[in-house]
């Protein structure tokens, strides 16, 4: 497991493109979701608000902490 997953930001949309990346995250503010959506690489965001956390590719971890802490990425699901 990698995480815990954080939110997306604004820098990220330069990331991904320069990392030829796959990208996950646990959220974004409303205007970075507006151009996650228009981005390039959009086919490659396996993020929370997209319908993938409820998938193979997230679990969340209860331990007793605030729920932003609790989001964690499988890699390998990702990657396969």
């Amino acid at each position: 497991l990698v995480g815990p997953l954080r939110s997306g930001r604004l820098i990220d949309l330069q990331l991904v493109p320069m990392l030829d990346a796959l990208y996950v995250s646990s959220g974004f503010s409303d205007g970075v979701m507006r151009l996650m959506r228009r981005a390039d690489w959009f086919e490659r965001n396996y993020s929370s608000p997209f319908g993938y956390e409820l998938s193979p590719y997230m679990t969340r971890v209860e331990r007793q902490r605030a729920r932003e802490h609790t989001l964690y990425a499988h890699p390998g699901s990702i990657w396969a």
